[in-house]
């Protein structure tokens, strides 16, 4: 754009000179014979425009090389949060989360999906959602009966062997995210981002999550200790450990676990 500015200013020289050389031209005319009949300037004057308007042509000849060059951005390879490479084949538009962490992370930036994990309650949207078994026994036909072309399982689900092995088999690309930490739900998001061609959706969650963990940091001003308590599907009870994500939140805001 700016060589076709340049050209435009150029051109526009180009033409006050060319009509500053007319005037020059006529008044030299009548200084030289005054007694030049005025139809006979009328005829000389009109005779030079015709060469200014051959111009603007030229001018129109240059936009075309200004065009600007598309970026192909499929396939596309992503790591997921196992350091798997991914190809994505093009943008996601049949998607299945088999975990309810898989499913938060596509509607968090700004993504949907055509399964979901039965075990799932969240968000609301996604609960019209079909149903492909629970996050710990998914049910593989049901995945395979909506021909997805993503399939966003749970690093910290389903990395078990067994597991892993049948989703490996699966004709459409598989993108482990999970929550095993803190780091793990931003740099899930970052990579889903690209996967989606969803970038710009998912800094802003990035930066929202970010934001409440630094007021979460700001609120506390003195030392404090804490037990986190998790229930399982029994109602049994367990104290999360720092290698557990809620373990690791409260660290990172600066919390003391007492179940270190």
């Amino acid at each position: 754009m700016p060589r076709i500015n340049m050209f435009r200013n150029d051109w526009f020289v180009v033409k006050f000179l060319l009509a500053s050389l007319f005037i020059v031209l006529l008044l030299g005319c009548a200084s030289e014979d005054v007694t030049v009949e005025s139809s006979e300037i009328t005829d000389t004057a009109t005779s030079v425009p015709p060469t200014a308007t051959s111009v603007p042509p030229t001018a129109t000849s240059v936009p075309p090389t200004a065009t600007t060059e598309v970026v192909e951005k499929y396939p596309q390879t992503v790591k997921d949060l196992l350091n798997r490479d991914v190809e994505i084949a093009q943008v996601p538009e049949r998607v299945v989360a088999l975990s309810p962490t898989a499913l938060e992370y596509i509607y968090a930036i700004g993504g949907e999906a055509v399964g979901r994990p039965s075990s799932a309650n969240y968000p609301e949207e996604a609960m019209g959602v079909e149903g492909v078994g629970t996050a710990y026994a998914p049910n593989f036909e049901a995945v395979l009966s909506l021909n997805p072309d993503l399939v966003i399982a749970d690093s910290v689900i389903h990395a078990q062997p067994a597991i892993l092995e049948n989703l490996t088999g699966l004709p459409a690309p598989v993108f482990m995210a999970g929550a095993g930490s803190y780091s793990d739900v931003l740099t899930a998001l970052e990579n889903l981002g690209v996967a989606f061609d969803l970038t710009d959706e998912a800094e802003q969650e990035i930066d929202r999550i970010q934001s409440a963990m630094d007021l979460a940091k700001a609120a506390v001003t003195s030392d404090i200790t804490a037990v986190v308590l998790i229930a399982d599907r029994d109602n049994s009870l367990y104290a999360a450990k720092n290698t557990s994500f809620i373990g690791d939140v409260i660290s990172e805001i600066g919390i003391t676990n007492v179940a270190a």
